[in-house]
């Protein structure tokens, strides 16, 4: 399945119109119906936007493109987004232990695939942060993990912690 196509399919099974996604993401509309429609491809950039604001992962969009997008890029040279697109995706793989020849199969895979992306994000976006918004960061995850809805469940395996 194409990356147009499946832009398209998380667009409408989040209840978007085009024209919604295109102004929360900040690209037009018409660059939207051109991405969906496979007359273009979406820089890595938009790629990242859309899945922020689909709450999905990017590899949800690629997963399926993943080989093509290492083909295209090695047989042509004005590939750069392309390029930016697959390192990218290669990292987050490798952080979970995925390959073009073992890609990610089952839904475990995909949720440990998009826990990486997220981490990946965070931590790409702290790095821009001064030291002060450094510190106003770390302020904000300590109260986030005082939410029980954003913490992760405990096995009733694990040992109380002291």
């Amino acid at each position: 399945m194409t990356i147009g196509k499946k832009i398209l399919d998380a667009r409408n099974q989040k209840g978007f119109t085009q024209k919604q996604l295109a102004d929360m993401c900040g690209f037009s509309q018409s660059a939207l119906n051109l991405w969906e429609n496979n007359k273009r491809k979406p820089k890595i950039e938009s790629v990242h936007k859309i899945a922020d604001v689909l709450n999905i992962s990017i590899s949800d969009l690629v997963d399926d493109n993943y080989d093509n997008i290492l083909r295209e890029s090695m047989s042509q040279p004005d590939m750069k987004d392309e390029v930016e697109l697959f390192d990218y995706i290669q990292k987050i793989w490798c952080e979970c232990g995925f390959s073009s020849l073992n890609p990610p199969k089952t839904e475990k895979d995909r949720k440990k695939i998009s826990e990486a992306e997220a981490k990946y994000k965070l931590l790409e976006r702290f790095e821009m942060l001064n030291i002060k918004g450094k510190q106003e960061a770390a302020s904000q995850l300590e109260l986030l993990t005082k939410i029980p809805e954003y913490r992760v469940r405990k096995s009733k395996k694990s040992p109380p912690q002291t």
